[in-house]
């Protein structure tokens, strides 16, 4: 099952309540429930199948899901909104090279990188790797 994790890169935790998932279809819509915080850099992670991820990551506490869509293999994106419904992040990615093939169902995580610089662009195969096999969140 799809899942992906949303990083708090500030020194206080974040609120995320309300906000919105989408992938690149307007109809394709996640919205985070009440009470979600996101840790001072820390993770959240968001799972289509709570079975699938469990088997895959026992004792990963700060989840949510399911999301109601999952990520296409031939490229897609990924966008968050505030509870406003203001677009706040968008990653589009993409399925042929330059973009890495490990994560293309071969069981590997589509990873950007620990400590993002605020003028890198999330939207360029330059920008993301791959994990480890499985993935870590």
């Amino acid at each position: 099952g799809d899942w992906f994790e949303l990083r708090n890169l500030a020194t206080s935790p974040r609120d995320v309540s309300g906000f919105f998932v989408r992938d690149e279809k307007n109809t394709n819509l996640y919205k985070i429930p009440p009470g979600t915080i996101i840790p001072a850099d820390g993770f959240l992670v968001l799972y289509s199948d709570l079975s699938l991820f469990n088997q895959e990551h026992p004792g990963i506490a700060n989840k949510i899901g399911p999301i109601p869509f999952s990520l296409s293999g031939t490229g897609d994106a990924l966008r968050i909104f505030n509870a406003s419904d203001k677009l706040i992040y968008s990653m589009h990615y993409l399925d042929y090279a330059p973009w890495p093939n490990e994560p293309d169902g071969n069981g590997y995580t589509l990873e950007g990188p620990r400590n993002p610089q605020p003028n890198w662009d999330v939207n360029s195969a330059a920008y993301w790797g791959y994990g480890c096999l499985g993935g870590s969140p």
